[in-house]
């Protein structure tokens, strides 16, 4: 019975170990020992000019064991005028305004530099976490820590119409209708009560399809008791560095830089009603501070020369996802018309494409989402290396007169790609209500492909379509690929390698 008992300890004691010091091998270290585990912040560079938009945060305690895989960036953020001022409200009301889906939206630039070694490097980061991660989380994150990054999904489309503000009489007060209230207010004309012809107004209610409860929540997120406040955002890293999604291990004796450029494009990246008549100036987002959060590791006295010695024996070769992120130039095709795009030559392996169409106005109007896609294909497939992909492209998608198509395998393709089943908790934030009226975004899962499609240590990646509708618009393709690094702790050295 002894016996029985001792191997079950240690069954339990092996399971509970910090996965996170695993350097070099399957030999992790145990709970017991951690003698302190606690959070180090690093602040923007001291010598960053009032007003930059150019922000460079760094570890500077190299020696330190770190757990990059769990970091966050701290942002606090307001909305103002664009001269500076806060908005002040006309009988009580402020501008029903707000970031569009994705904090990473605020910043048109994005690299990470881990030794000399530049790890990830986008001017698209916004667009690139918001496709992935629509596909990648499930309806309970947006309900929960999805105000940590301002991941509020939209509930409704706007169909390419410019947000507006529709007063109806409910009681003594005026309230903004369209996309911020759950519920309108019809005039109904009944008869009175002597039922003699004459009709009387009735105010009554009706459930408002336009209902956006998204945008409602982005908008409360930074409006409290009327007026603007500035909001504080915690962003994991690991949702934008897949590195450090796929290898949470504590690091040492390496620097790591990152570098953020803030985003001024504000026309792109904030959506509702200004108010017009109301505001004297136009609205922006500002950056009031920046910090990088990364929690720090001290191992006990009794283990530390063992790790002391893994790290300077260790050469560990990491495979990962590398995400690519590009945009289209502008298209103008009509309906019906081909359009293709010869995205990029990879010499990795391509293992998954997200593919979007937008509008080109959406990125120049308040009053336009560009945090919603647009539906303006009716075909739409990918040719690596010449062979099409998938081989049964995906045809008659959305047909040209805006009727429902055929997208159930666009779906399917989605669920598989976020690891998805239809439960309540689990099920993907796209389904079959809001894919076409949304985001209508496709999915090409390339995991699954013969080697023999990249024998020639290339890939060359063009994405074709067919047009549906009218108006000029842009294309997002994000790309994963098969990457591998190389880190040398003897050396304090990491080296990229591409598969």
């Amino acid at each position: 019975m002894i016996y029985f008992m001792i191997i079950f300890l240690l069954l339990v004691y092996t399971d509970n170990m910090q996965r996170y010091f695993d350097i070099d091998s399957g030999d992790y270290l145990p709970n017991q020992t951690l003698e302190d585990y606690y959070w180090t912040e690093f602040k923007e560079d001291a010598n960053t000019p009032a007003g930059a938009v150019r922000y460079s945060i760094s570890t500077t305690n190299t020696n330190a064991k770190m757990r990059l895989g769990k970091a966050y960036l701290e942002v606090q953020c307001n909305i103002s005028k664009d001269n500076g001022t806060a908005f002040t409200g006309a009988g009580g009301f402020e501008p029903h305004l707000a970031p569009i889906n994705s904090a990473w939206h605020l910043f048109s630039g994005v690299r990470a530099i881990l030794g000399s070694q530049q790890i990830y490097n986008s001017k698209y980061t916004g667009k690139e976490h918001l496709m992935r991660h629509l596909v990648k989380y499930n309806k309970e994150y947006a309900k929960t820590v999805g105000s940590q990054v301002i991941f509020y999904p939209d509930t409704a489309g706007d169909e390419h119409l410019a947000a507006s503000v529709t007063d109806v009489l409910l009681a003594t007060a005026v309230e903004e209708a369209g996309m911020y209230k759950s519920q309108l207010g019809d005039g109904l004309n009944v008869q009175n009560a002597a039922n003699n012809g004459t009709t009387v107004a009735v105010i009554g209610l009706r459930d408002n399809p336009d209902y956006n409860s998204g945008f409602k929540k982005r908008v409360d997120q930074f409006v409290v008791n009327g007026a603007l406040k500035t909001v504080t955002l915690w962003l994991p890293l690991s949702e934008v560095l897949t590195f450090f999604e796929d290898y949470d291990r504590v690091m040492t004796g390496l620097r790591f830089e990152l570098e953020l450029d803030k985003n001024e494009a504000y026309t792109d990246i904030l959506f509702g009603d200004a108010r017009a008549a109301v505001t004297t100036a136009t609205p922006k987002i500002n950056i009031t501070s920046l910090s990088l959060w990364v929690p720090t590791v001290k191992e006990s006295v009794s283990i530390a020369p063992e790790l002391t010695e893994k790290f300077l024996s260790s050469s560990r070769t990491i495979m990962y996802r590398h995400v690519n992120s590009y945009r289209s130039n502008l298209f103008t095709h009509g309906d019906g018309v081909p359009g293709s795009w010869n995205v990029t030559t990879e010499t990795a392996k391509p293992l998954k494409a997200y593919v979007g169409f937008q509008f080109a106005d959406r990125a120049t109007n308040y009053k336009l989402n560009s945090g919603q896609f647009d539906s303006l294909f009716s075909d739409i497939w990918l040719n690596i290396n010449s062979e099409i992909i998938p081989r049964d492209t995906h045809k008659s998608v959305l047909n040209a007169n805006g009727s429902v198509g055929k997208f159930s395998r666009i779906l399917q393709d989605i669920y598989r790609a976020g690891d998805k089943d239809l439960d309540d908790e689990e099920s993907s934030i796209i389904n079959y209500q809001n894919w076409a009226k949304i985001y209508p975004i496709v999915v090409f899962d390339l995991e699954q492909l013969g080697e023999s499609l990249f024998k020639k240590s290339v890939a060359h990646i063009e994405l074709n379509w067919v047009k549906r509708g009218a108006g000029d618009y842009r294309v997002f393709l994000i790309l994963e690929t098969e990457r591998a690094m190389k880190i040398d702790y003897a050396q304090n050295r990491a080296n990229i390698m591409w598969k």
